[in-house]
């Protein structure tokens, strides 16, 4: 008698859908626990494709940067005789007297009619000293006051204008032979590729924000980014005293 009611119990709970809500709410769980985990293995997949659009897309941006720069630096030459600012005195508009002629921001601030100071840090930029200036006066965030810490590019002092495979600027991550003084930038702290006018010691490229590369801004206005052979091959064949070794960086 008890098993007939029992039996009859279970067979009303089954028609009124009890049992099925059950099993439904459960199939559900289960379900939304494999979606879930096929949703993680997918992000875990494209992780690196992100990783790399992001790359790419800073690299195309520092490029870019370099170009204007470069841009930036012709336009300026064009008001003063076609010379670059470290060949012009202080008096004229250039940087050649100036105190602070062994920092590289110096010589950047000149452009400020024709660049803005965010071009100045490399996308990429891993250093955390490393700021974008907003403006280019002496104000709180501003380039004249941040100095080389809003600037992730240096430049080759002996750069002339007529000479268009010269290195004009690039990517602050160069090994250096070691520190010396220019005569042609009037006794401006400069940093060598080698040793005198030797490119024996040159050294390529330290790991910085590309990687153990980095882009070249060239005279005549190209930028290329270069491995540790490339750069060799642009630096190799510029014209003796070499153009490219004494640099002014931006640390």
């Amino acid at each position: 008698m008890r098993n007939d009611r029992l039996f009859a119990t279970l067979a009303s709970q089954i028609e009124s859908g009890v049992w099925s809500k059950v099993r439904c709410k459960a199939f559900a769980r289960l379900e939304l626990i494999a979606i879930s985990a096929t949703f993680c293995m997918l992000v875990l997949l494209m992780l690196p494709s992100l990783a790399s659009t992001s790359m790419r897309s800073n690299q195309a941006s520092c490029l870019n940067n370099l170009r204007q720069i470069g841009i930036a630096f012709q336009a300026w030459g064009n008001d003063h005789s076609d010379n670059r600012p470290w060949f012009v005195f202080t008096n004229e508009g250039g940087t050649h007297s100036h105190p602070a002629r062994g920092n590289a921001y110096i010589h950047y601030s000149v452009l400020s009619n024709h660049l803005s100071p965010t071009l100045l840090i490399d996308p990429a930029e891993t250093n955390p000293a490393k700021r974008m200036a907003t403006t280019w006066n002496l104000s709180p965030g501003g380039f004249l006051s941040l100095k080389n810490s809003a600037l992730s590019y240096m430049f080759s002092i002996h750069t002339w204008i007529p000479d268009a495979t010269d290195i004009l600027s690039s990517d602050r991550n160069v090994q250096f032979a070691g520190a010396t003084v220019c005569s042609s930038g009037g006794g401006t702290p400069v940093q060598e590729l080698g040793t005198g006018v030797s490119r024996s010691e040159f050294r390529g490229w330290t790991n910085g924000p590309h990687g153990i590369a980095g882009n070249v801004l060239i005279n005549d206005g190209r930028v290329e980014y270069a491995g540790q052979t490339g750069l060799k091959a642009i630096i190799v064949p510029q014209r003796d005293p070499p153009a490219g070794d004494h640099l002014v960086t931006p640390f």
